[in-house]
């Protein structure tokens, strides 16, 4: 077990096991910190948006995990940031939030983009949301170029 990341100030650590990445969300309501509204809601989206990567799921009363798949590769933070490859990956994003609308994945940055030659990825769908009531295809799409030319 290795502890990849441990944010105390949003309760929520990310551990990787031999087979798989587990995220715990810890303390007080620990349901509110995802962008949907509940942790049944958010893996029903995740199992029909991103039907592969939910291995399993369980919630208490101060701690809830989310254990995920491992996806080969690395982040887009660690490549060689070319034309060819922002092209690549804004297309993905795109098409994704197309697939995805009226949710939308909204954290489209390099950390959570993974790239594995040809195929690429989004993992920490942590965010995912009702994004048309608040916004329009457009805003996404400006906040996927946003985001990927951090």
């Amino acid at each position: 077990m290795i502890v990849v990341s441990n944010n105390e100030k949003r309760k929520r650590k990310v551990i990787k096991l031999s087979d798989r990445y587990r995220k715990l969300w810890y303390g007080e309501n620990p349901e509110q910190r995802l962008g949907i509204r509940s942790l049944d809601e958010h893996i029903r989206l995740l199992k029909r948006y991103v039907p592969d990567f939910v291995i399993d799921y369980g919630i208490a009363e101060k701690e809830m995990f989310i254990d995920y798949k491992i996806r080969p590769g690395k982040q887009l933070r660690h490549c060689k940031f070319t034309d060819e490859l922002k092209e690549k990956v804004r297309n993905y994003c795109i098409h994704n939030l197309n697939k995805t609308w009226p949710y939308a994945h909204r954290d489209w940055t390099p950390t959570n983009i993974i790239i594995d030659n040809d195929s690429i990825y989004l993992v920490d769908w942590d965010n995912i949301f009702l994004a048309s009531k608040e916004y329009t295809i457009q805003d996404m799409i400006d906040r996927i170029d946003e985001k990927i030319n951090q």
